[in-house]
């Protein structure tokens, strides 16, 4: 956490010894989403995918990050907490590892993916291990949704990664995004989309697959603070939406993910790599996005 992280969750919790108090009487209802390139520690895509020898101790090193969100929001009163297991398969968390005041979302394809689950009953959204989107300078392992698959995603003129498009799709339940932990460039790219929202940023990257990291039981102690402090002011954040209608330019990394994509009645081609997505509303829009990127992946290695 810079110094700059510093202050903030320092006045945050100050904010909150002072002025929190009208959150206590009502429940706390919060879903945290969890991913793994932003872990503390983690560089390398080996250590991200099951079976690859480094994968188990990434995958350790993810559910305590995990438990600590659960841990700090627990002693700031949190009533309900649903954890979405979203890396990869999303079987990575073992259900008997998590923190037993949660409830576990694991496995796939579901309804809303890395979000499943969420409901407009959801106080606040926070993610914990997220990186950066796909194309940014020093950010680990970035990527937006399928490595292998996305080039790039542009709603309503805006590029945005997954950090972008599950903040929208809790501020379509209108639940805001107030806390984010992961490298240095997903902390900057949640500050940047989010005002007021707490971010924690527990590696550095030097590379895509390099970072200087900071040791995980420190940066575990900043991401608790971090939690606490963002509970606390919850109230100053506002659920992040895009204004209808909405329009988002899908850019694939080959043509042929496009050739496919553009079989969705809803899909315009407008570019060799590119698709053309409208909808009314944000839930619909994302569903377009998750079917088209879907049909993408059947064209790989065309």
């Amino acid at each position: 956490m810079t110094t700059r992280e510093h202050a903030t969750v320092a006045r945050a919790t100050d904010e909150g010894a002072h002025g929190g108090g009208e959150h206590e009487a009502r429940p706390l209802r919060l879903y945290i989403s969890a991913d793994m390139e932003g872990v503390a520690g983690v560089v390398h895509q080996n250590e991200t995918v099951a079976g690859n020898r480094e994968y188990e101790a990434a995958r350790a090193l993810m559910v305590a990050e995990v438990n600590t969100v659960v841990e700090a929001a627990l002693s700031c009163g949190a009533t309900e907490i649903i954890v979405s297991d979203g890396h990869a398969t999303q079987r990575n968390i073992p259900p008997q590892a998590l923190h037993e005041a949660a409830t576990l979302v694991r496995g796939r394809p579901r309804p809303l993916g890395q979000m499943a689950g969420l409901t407009s009953d959801i106080d606040a959204l926070l993610l914990v291990g997220y990186h950066a989107r796909k194309g940014v300078g020093r950010a680990v392992l970035d990527h937006t949704m399928w490595t292998r698959t996305v080039e790039r995603v542009v709603i309503n003129g805006r590029e945005v990664g997954e950090i972008g498009l599950n903040a929208a799709l809790a501020g379509a339940y209108g639940v805001p995004m107030i806390f984010v932990a992961g490298d240095r460039a997903a902390a900057d790219e949640a500050g940047a989309l989010v005002e007021h929202c707490v971010t924690v940023s527990v590696k550095e990257g030097l590379g895509r697959t390099a970072a200087k990291c900071m040791h995980p039981k420190r940066a575990r102690a900043l991401i608790a603070s971090g939690v606490r402090a963002a509970i606390e002011r919850r109230a100053s954040v506002a659920p992040f939406t895009f204004s209808a209608p909405l329009e988002s330019t899908l850019t694939f990394t080959n043509s042929a993910m496009a050739d496919v994509a553009e079989f969705m009645p809803s899909a315009q081609r407008i570019d060799g790599k590119s698709v053309l997505l409208r909808a009314d509303d944000y839930i619909t829009l994302w569903g377009a996005l998750r079917a088209a990127t879907l049909l993408a992946t059947t064209a790989l290695g065309g």
